[in-house]
């Protein structure tokens, strides 16, 4: 595999986060919390929408015809970039088939971009958002050099999160699930 990282945070699925009987009981109480955020960020303007017209700034690092890369304005970790796609698409699990190729390409770019920024693969990051954990409403494949860093309580929380592959899903895991679909 190669392109994310295993190790004391991997579960050794190929998923590059931690095994979903290892969160603390708290996590599992967010789900409330997340539904309502969740609800409350699909009756808003979506931000990335305005950053790929061009009416919102970013520092994009890479740009084609099928996606965009920006820092992420809330980091959690030294390098944490966002992939977007210019197609609107909600979320991962409103994605069919004819969208592999979307996916792979989203995350070779990721890659890409962060080896420019002097990431080595082997503390390398990806992930997909499940919803309700999402916090904007457009596909975005999370790109990050490990480890993660969590500055207040809110990046405690997104941290745990992230490392639950209940609630994070990389990309290559969901490309063979889109592909298993297409058979």
């Amino acid at each position: 595999q190669g392109s994310h990282a295993t190790g004391a945070m991997g579960g050794g699925d190929g998923s590059g986060a931690a095994r979903r009987g290892s969160d603390p009981l708290w996590l599992y109480a967010l789900y409330p919390v997340a539904l309502l955020n969740y609800l409350w960020i699909n009756s808003k303007p979506n931000p990335f929408y305005a950053i790929l017209e061009g009416r919102a700034p970013a520092t994009i690092l890479h740009e084609d015809d099928l996606c965009i890369v920006f820092r992420d304005i809330f980091p959690l970790s030294s390098t944490h970039l966002l992939v977007i796609p210019r197609e609107h698409i909600h979320s991962w699990p409103k994605l069919d088939p004819r969208h592999a190729e979307l996916v792979e390409h989203l995350h070779n770019v990721g890659k890409m971009v962060l080896s420019q920024e002097g990431v080595e693969e082997d503390e390398s990051f990806f992930g997909f958002m499940t919803p309700p954990f999402i916090s904007v409403p457009q596909l975005h494949l999370h790109c990050l050099r490990l480890p993660l860093k969590a500055k207040s309580p809110m990046d405690r929380i997104r941290k745990g999160i992230m490392l639950d592959t209940s609630k994070m899903m990389h990309p290559e895991r969901l490309v063979r699930r889109l592909n298993r679909k297409r058979k």
